[in-house]
């Protein structure tokens, strides 16, 4: 294939709004040097490929907004990931441990505006995300540990109780739940919040 000669050399690559067609090819995972990737604003339909999660250990930034890809997202490996952009798309599916390889160095995740029928969160979806305070970083010299967690506009079958109630998050914690439609009641986050 043509990614041969790029697999050593390149890091970022960088398509936003060029009104890009089709699906992304299994062979984009072989770009294992790839610390940044933008291709937002297309028209990209099918699946992440687990390549891409599986394969790119370096990526840090990962924007696929606005696009038509559906079904599963894949897990990310990368210890790097910063920012996942992958609102405005038709995603069904968040596996377990999406972004637990991340650990510390997460600050966004967007999954809003899904048009999906229902976005489907796996038990443990999003297990690791340390999830920022809303109040955090109103000192501007001072660091902003924690990510950002955006789920808004959203058919969603269940929310994870323990998004609210672990170590990792706390009271104000930034989780953007506006707009979203639950189809099961939240009786254990209403237990939570008894405590």
């Amino acid at each position: 294939s043509g990614i041969g000669a790029l697999k050593k050399h390149l890091d970022s690559i960088a398509f936003q709004g060029n009104n890009l067609i089709g699906t992304i090819p299994e062979s984009f995972g072989e770009l294992i040097n790839l610390e940044f990737v933008d291709l937002s604003n297309n028209k990209l339909n099918g699946t992440i490929p687990s390549s891409i999660g599986e394969n790119l250990k370096k990526l840090a930034v990962f924007n696929v907004a606005v696009n038509l890809l559906s079904g599963s997202l894949p897990v990310f490996k990368s210890p790097y990931m910063a920012s996942l952009f992958l609102h405005l798309n038709r995603f069904s599916n968040v596996p377990s441990g999406m972004v637990e390889a991340s650990e510390d160095n997460l600050i966004f995740l967007s999954l809003a505006s899904q048009s999906s029928r229902t976005l489907v969160l796996e038990e443990g979806a999003f297990s690791g995300i340390k999830i920022r305070r809303a109040n955090q970083g109103a000192n501007p010299y001072e660091p902003k540990p924690g990510a950002r967690l955006v789920l808004a506009n959203n058919r969603i079958e269940i929310i994870p109780a323990y998004l609210f109630g672990n170590n990792n998050t706390h009271s104000g914690s930034y989780i953007d739940l506006s707009y979203v439609f639950f189809l099961i009641t939240l009786l254990s986050f209403c237990l939570l919040t008894l405590y």
